[in-house]
């Protein structure tokens, strides 16, 4: 099964990543910047995500959405919840371009995630908690990242340093709530995507996969 890396922003995303919290190899359905609009018309460039999944998502995908081209897909929210919602494991990969400190990272993740969320009781909030906590010791610099793991046991977290010397994923921290691990995959690949690039890029790769009968490279 032939796969391919992807290059954004000078940020190289591997083609496959092993999840240190399941052993599963998942593959990288599409990749993007995340920009914020400093002034009217400049946009800073301050990550760049990738978002990788389990190769049998592929195939359940394919029972429902082969045939259909890229921008169909792009503005089919259901496509988008059927990635977030399966049971398979995903991961978004945050490379940064930009220095922040954890708590500036995790607080504006958690700004978009509790939107997703909505209403929310105990278990929730005890989730959101245990993110910040998991970010409040940690700075980053452009080379590091944070992987995202999502899966039905709830969500992992790791980090990659600019001066990490071993490529291994170990995992910083696990959340054992599916509904918020779910909701923060969402702030990339729902309806207010914090990346529109990222997830026109999972749609373009996705829709040409499912095209080729899952033979072809997601390219």
């Amino acid at each position: 099964m032939a796969l391919e890396s992807l290059e954004v922003e000078g940020v190289h995303f591997e083609a496959s990543i092993i999840s240190p919290r399941s052993a599963s190899e998942l593959i990288l359905a599409g990749a993007g910047f995340r920009g914020v609009q400093i002034a009217p018309g400049v946009i800073l460039k301050v990550t760049s995500i990738a978002i990788y999944i389990e190769k049998e998502l592929l195939n359940q995908l394919a029972n429902r959405w082969s045939g259909e081209n890229s921008p169909a897909l792009l503005e089919n929210e259901e496509f988008f919840l059927e990635i977030v919602s399966a049971k398979f494991e995903k991961c978004a990969k945050v490379a940064l371009l930009k220095p922040l400190t954890g708590i500036q990272y995790s607080e504006k993740v958690l700004e978009h995630t509790k939107a997703e969320l909505g209403k929310r009781g105990d278990a929730e909030d005890k989730a959101i908690q245990e993110f910040l906590d998991a970010f409040k010791q940690e700075t980053f610099f452009p080379g590091s990242a944070i992987l995202l793991f999502v899966s039905p046991a709830g969500l992992t977290i790791a980090f990659s340093h600019e001066s990490d010397t071993n490529p291994e994923i170990r995992a910083a921290a696990t959340i054992d709530n599916r509904r918020f691990a779910e909701a923060v995959l969402a702030t990339i690949l729902g309806k207010h995507s914090v990346s529109p690039d990222a997830k026109a890029s999972v749609a373009r790769r996705i829709s040409s996969r499912l095209s080729a009968g899952l033979q072809g490279s997601l390219s």
